[in-house]
């Protein structure tokens, strides 16, 4: 409150209840009109439960990302004290923990548990639509996460958000014929996290093979910028995890069937992924090597020039710097071209 004293409303993590318990009991004494609002995960309701039973009651919990708050059952001080001044109790999916988890890695750059993320978790997934213009505080409390949980926290973000997609193309079962599909993925500056061919499980066609992909892409329109140049250059292009939204992870709604014809994505064009292919980069030099001239001699061969011209015997000082700028100084010292200077 001494930070923000014009605060509106306060999100807080809910488990067993002591926390939501202290901080609605200072907040409501010394600013009533504040509303107080407690998140906790769908797989530990114990919070709620007790609300609707008016006392603490056991209550079923499952293993969360937000491991801080599955508590069975809610202390019975922190009930009596909380449950009378809490406007609102709500649950958040494991999804949007996930997803909250790397948003404040990603834009705050902080490590947060899941216990400490459900606050924000609550405000993306859209479960508190009152709070939209005003001005919220969300205690981000507790950054004990393990390391593996996190990882997998980050991919389900990721996938969630559209960017980690997974796919599989029938290719040619001849040499090239995986590096072609690669190439492709490549010039639109897609990440291949990890790729499988496989023979067997490709009926149609003995002489293709079935390579599955994961890769990571910039967003959901880079991803369907990949699929529509896919089916553009591939017969047999499968989507097998693309979700359009949040909400689709959430409820487990795989986009697979909308990419069987993909027209209003416009992939890139021309060189604007460049940079993303060393292949491009080398073909432009070599380009720019062959509108230069032959080879190395282009230094001399261009100083062989002016020195042919009549009135350019005795090259100027300025002519010297325009050719240095350009040849090899080796090469002009072996043609006698600035000898003596």
């Amino acid at each position: 409150l001494d930070q923000v004293p014009d605060l509106d409303a306060v999100v807080i993590p809910v488990g067993g209840g002591g926390l939501i318990a202290g901080c609605a009991l200072a907040i409501k004494t010394m600013k009533p009109d504040v509303m107080v609002i407690g998140v906790e995960p769908e797989f530990c309701k114990s919070f709620s439960t007790a609300m609707r039973a008016g006392k603490p009651i056991p209550t079923l919990t499952k293993a969360s990302l937000a491991d801080g708050l599955t508590v069975p059952t809610v202390g019975v001080n922190a009930f009596a004290t909380g449950a009378p001044i809490i406007d609102k109790i709500v649950s958040v999916s494991e999804a949007w923990i996930a997803i909250a988890i790397l948003r404040l890695i990603e834009n705050e750059k902080a490590v947060v548990e899941g216990a400490g993320a459900v606050g924000l978790a609550a405000v993306l997934a859209g479960l508190l639509p009152e709070l939209k213009g005003k001005k919220v505080v969300l205690p981000i409390c507790g950054g004990n996460i393990d390391t593996t949980l996190l990882g997998r926290c980050l991919e389900r973000g990721l996938a969630a958000e559209g960017r980690l997609i997974t796919f599989s193309v029938t290719v040619s079962d001849r040499p090239g014929g995986i590096a072609e599909l690669t190439r492709l993925i490549a010039n639109v500056g897609v990440t291949v996290k990890d790729i499988v061919h496989e023979r067997a499980w490709v009926r149609q066609n003995t002489f293709a093979v079935g390579v599955r992909i994961l890769a990571e892409t910039r967003n959901r329109k880079h991803s369907r910028e990949l699929f529509k140049l896919l089916k553009e250059n591939y017969e047999e292009v499968t989507v097998h995890g693309f979700y359009e939204s949040p909400q689709d992870y959430v409820s487990g709604n795989l986009n697979s069937e909308k990419f069987e014809n993909i027209d209003d994505e416009n992939p890139f064009e021309g060189v604007m992924n460049k940079q993303y292919n060393q292949d491009m980069q080398s073909e432009e030099s070599s380009h720019e090597e062959e509108e230069d001239g032959d080879g190395s001699d282009s230094g001399t061969s261009t100083m062989n020039m002016i020195m042919t011209a009549g009135d350019m015997a005795n090259p100027s000082v300025e002519d010297l710097k325009k050719l240095l700028a350009k040849a090899d100084i080796n090469k002009l010292m072996e043609a006698n071209v600035i000898k003596g200077q």
